[in-house]
Parts: C-alpha cells; structure tokens; sequence
C-alpha cells in the first residue's frame, strides 16, 4: 500500500475525501449504501444520495464527532485496492522460467511512476505511462496508466419547444428521447508474472464495463511491451473452457464442495437455456432446491458462464467465466475461453490465488 498523504489543511483533506468518493462512484467500487456507511462511521450523519453525501464534506467547517483524517485514509485505501486488483479482466499465459525471467527484466528497466493518483493534489495522473510495480514472494504486477472511452446510453429530458417540434414535424408526440454519451475513464492495466508458477498474465482495468473487442487496443499495447524480447507465440494461452465444469464440481479431500456458485449460465440437454444468480445472499446455487429441481433432473449442463465465490483468510474473491452461447456454439467441439474477470479482493495474494486456481481448473 502506498504510504499515506500528508494533508496539512482543512481544504486539503476535504478535497481527497471528495476525489476518493467520485472515483470510487465512478469505478462502481461501493453502492451508495456502502459509501454512506464509510461516512456514518466517522461522524457524518447520513444523507439523501451521494451529492448530498459529498456536499456535507464541502460545507464542512468542523464540528465534534466527525473524524475527517480517518475517513479520508479508509476512503484512499478503498480506492487504491479497488485500482490494483477488481473489477480486473485478463488472459493468462504459460510460460518457460527463462523467458518469464527476460519479460521481467525487460519491464523492471523501464521508467516508473510510483502512484496512482496525485495524492497530494487530489487528482488522477492524467498521463500515459508505466505505473507502480508491486512485489511479494515472486509474484510481480506492472502497472500501466491509460485511458480508455467508455459509451452508455442515458435518457434526455427534452424541452417543450423541442417536442413540440417533433409533434409538428412527425404528426406525433414524443415520449423519450436518449442520448449517447462518451466519457474517458482512468484505466490501470496491467502484466503480472508469477516466477514460481511460471505464468503472465495480461489484465485490463473495469472488466466489466467493456466488451472483450473495445479491449483490443490496450491489449496490443501490452502486448507489444511484452513482445520486446520474446514472441507472443512463445507463451501458451490458458483456456478457461475447462473451468466453467471443474469450478461447478470443485470438491476437497474429503468430499465437501468447495467456495460458492453465486451465479450460473447452462444450458441443459433440452436446450432450454438457465441463467440463476444469488449474488443478494451469496447462496451456493449447488445446494438447495433449486439446485434439486433444476440441474440435478436434467442429463447433461453445458456451462457458458460460472461466478464463483472462494471464502479466505480475511476475503472472499470473486472469479467470473462467461462467454457468449452463440459464440461457444460456432466453435464445435474444440470451445475455448481466454478471458476471465475477478473481483471483491483485497490483497495481491487475492489475486495470485485466482490466477493459481485458473491454473489448476484449466
């Protein structure tokens, strides 16, 4: 974790907690709900929405009971953790120790930047460039600041005149009108290698917010830093196909299941296709009734997507498999996935066991 900024004024403390709340909004980190608590918890009462939220830090002017310091170091480590490891999509890679050993030699060369965001000034870095490099045990990810555009439709509140138009224009009255709108997110890509699981992975920031083809560009950029000292056809790429299967079966040694099926997409030997989610409650949708009056009735699940929940130490990872059925369909019998997503970690550990346990279900 990068050490803690010095704030050494009312405004500048304020200013990071309000920079901490947008982006953690704008990144989907927390629910409304959730932010509000982290307020809550250090004094603030609660509010009506999230500019209500972040108003009551901007007129704050200081009152007993409301610890600001506090609440700005839980916010800035909110944030950071959500930038280095969720909401992260990736393709994993095999690779020989010697070449994975040249890649990181290459990328350790390179000039770094040591922060994710100016927190100082409390702003995001605007710039392109090679970010922090984070280490533990011979597992490495190499950070990249880039941006990329992001599209979504919203709803436009017309005015009467432009309605009216419409109704003289068209002889009818308009009801909605949308708009397309186009903002540039602040993107923190990434390589990670792993020296004694000898793998790379190549991974892409708000995984779930793009399609697999908006990714293409980042994704030879990284590519081409890779690609520096080694062919890309040197590494062997992972399909996750496997793991939608084994992650639905995953049992320990002594029979239990293992983590939690929180979401499923299947489709059954019918061909009736089954889409359940229990991401409310975190339910293993392998157990219960569900489960008895679905999948244990039908011969054969053929799995297009799993969410599976994986209960640690101190975390509970998320790892996300899912491909279109259309897709899987045109590719006959040999059916492949490069791409998985993770989320809810905390820890690089969190990370390197999902890349680990892709490994080994793969």
């Amino acid at each position: 974790m990068n050490a803690p900024a010095s704030h050494n004024s009312l405004d500048e403390l304020k200013n990071s907690i309000i920079f901490s709340s947008e982006e953690l909004m704008r990144r989907k980190a927390l629910t409304y709900t959730k932010l509000e608590e982290e307020y809550v918890k250090y004094g603030f009462s609660e509010s009506n929405g999230a500019v209500n939220l972040i108003k009551k830090v901007k007129d704050y002017t200081g009152s007993v009971g409301v610890d600001l310091k506090k609440l700005e170091r839980s916010l800035r480590i909110l944030l950071e953790t959500h930038i280095k490891f969720n909401n992260k999509i990736f393709n994993l890679y095999k690779a020989d120790g010697e070449i994975l050993k040249k890649i990181y030699t290459s990328l350790t060369s390179r000039k770094r930047i040591s922060e994710f965001f100016d927190a100082a000034t409390s702003t995001m870095i605007d710039d392109e460039e090679d970010g922090p490099l984070l280490e533990e045990d011979g597992f490495s990810i190499f950070y990249f600041k880039t941006s990329r555009p992001y599209y979504y439709k919203d709803k436009i509140i017309e005015s009467d005149e432009k309605k009216h138009s419409y109704d003289n224009e068209l002889n009818g009255e308009l009801i909605d009108l949308f708009g397309k709108w186009k903002i540039s997110l602040h993107c923190f890509d990434f390589i990670a290698i792993d020296l004694k699981n000898n793998y790379i992975a190549v991974g892409f920031d708000f995984g779930s917010f793009f399609r697999k083809g908006e990714l293409g560009a980042s994704k030879e950029k990284l590519e081409r830093i890779i690609g520096k000292n080694i062919r890309m056809a040197a590494l062997d790429s992972v399909n996750f196909f496997p793991c939608l299967k084994n992650m639905h079966d995953e049992k320990d040694a002594s029979g239990n299941l293992i983590g939690s099926i929180i979401g499923h997409r299947m489709l059954t030997f019918e061909g009736e296709n089954v889409s359940a989610f229990s991401s409310s409650n975190r339910t293993d949708l392998r157990v219960g009734k569900y489960h008895e009056a679905g999948s244990q009735a039908v011969q054969r699940l053929d799995f297009h997507g799993i969410f599976k929940l994986y209960k640690l130490n101190a975390s509970s990872p998320v790892i996300m498999i899912k491909e279109d059925l259309k897709i899987l369909r045109k590719q006959g019998n040999k059916k492949v996935i490069f791409y998985a997503l993770v989320d809810d970690l905390k820890t690089i550990y969190d990370l390197r066991f999902c890349f680990v346990k892709l490994l080994e279900l793969s």
